[in-house]
């Protein structure tokens, strides 16, 4: 079953666990990129202190970041390093090669898929970009 802010932690007879807690909050992150403590903590019904310490290990793995300015906590460079890396690519290359092949064939020219994928990592604005092509022809 899917959690989010709107469906918060279920409540059973057992405290929910350190890792639904965890997920929960991550999962949070999905309605808005950005969250400061307390708009999460009372959103989730988690309490404040707990929160925190989620939030503290979700930035030590770099799935979050702690804006200065802000003091809100935003998603990090892992999580999209992470989706990047579960987003079906190959499949986009599989469907898309026969189509390829005969508008190549059709056009007598090269076609091609590219596909680009930036990665914004960080407060320091460090980019990074991933390409990669799919030939036919």
């Amino acid at each position: 079953m899917f959690y989010s802010v709107e469906q918060p932690i279920p409540q059973s007879r057992d405290n929910p666990g350190a890792i639904d807690k965890l997920l929960i909050t991550l999962l949070a992150f999905e309605q808005q990129p950005c969250w400061r403590l307390s708009d999460l903590a009372r959103a989730l019904k988690i309490p404040k202190g707990t929160m925190h310490r989620l939030l503290l290990k979700l930035v030590s793995y770099g799935f979050l970041y702690r804006q200065p300015a802000t003091e809100a906590y935003c998603l990090g460079s892992r999580i999209r390093v992470l989706a990047a890396r579960g987003w079906p690519f190959q499949f986009l290359s599989d469907f898309a090669h026969p189509y390829l092949e005969q508008l190549a064939l059709t056009t007598g020219e090269t076609a091609f898929l590219t596909r680009v994928l930036l990665l914004v990592r960080g407060p320091g604005g460090r980019k990074s970009a991933l390409a990669t092509n799919h030939d036919c022809g």
